[in-house]
């Protein structure tokens, strides 16, 4: 008879639990580089809409005061060193009164022809408004100089670390050309 030697091709324990620990290894670092992805991209995402919502309330506002008959708030007082409100009134060329204030978290602005509407979001959406400050400064040729100043946020309750957090300061200012 004819014996023939076979050797067993198989894998050792020690290989198997080597491959399985360098598996487990690289499936974590892919796993921690997509979840710090997802969380990047969801700041960037609330950053982007505070941002847009913020310039287009400040766009607004000053589109308004630009155009101004006149201030009808405490500007008429203010020297070089300015006056500061927490709500601004203006005449606008068609002879109304508009109003920016802040009233439950978001910048409003109030005519007695248009009622109140809002230039930011407000809670529902997450945008909080802080801090609107208006400055008006006296100048010696003409129109007032009015500077605008505001911080919006995502979520008042949440670290400023936190990805679901996001912050900006705006801060603009105009003169009126009437």
């Amino acid at each position: 008879m004819f014996v023939r030697d076979h050797q067993q091709q198989a894998f050792t324990l020690l290989e198997l639990l080597l491959t399985a620990g360098l598996t487990a290894l690289l499936m974590l670092g892919v796993t921690t580089l997509f979840i710090t992805f997802l969380l990047t991209a969801t700041k960037n995402r609330l950053n982007q809409n505070v941002r847009e919502s913020g310039t287009s309330a400040m766009q607004k506002m000053t589109e308004l005061l630009r155009n101004a008959n006149s201030v009808s708030s405490n500007c008429t007082t203010a020297d070089e060193s300015g006056a500061e409100m927490e709500e601004l009134s203006l005449i606008g060329p068609d002879g109304l009164t508009t109003t920016f204030s802040e009233i439950d978290d978001k910048i409003a602005s109030s005519s007695a022809e248009n009622g109140t509407y809002f230039l930011t979001s407000g809670e529902a959406d997450g945008d909080r408004l802080r801090n609107l400050l208006f400055t008006c400064y006296a100048t010696e040729l003409g129109p007032k100089y009015v500077n605008i100043n505001f911080t919006l946020s995502t979520l008042d309750n949440q670290s400023e670390s936190s990805p679901n957090n996001s912050s900006l300061d705006f801060n603009s200012g105009v003169s009126l050309r009437n």
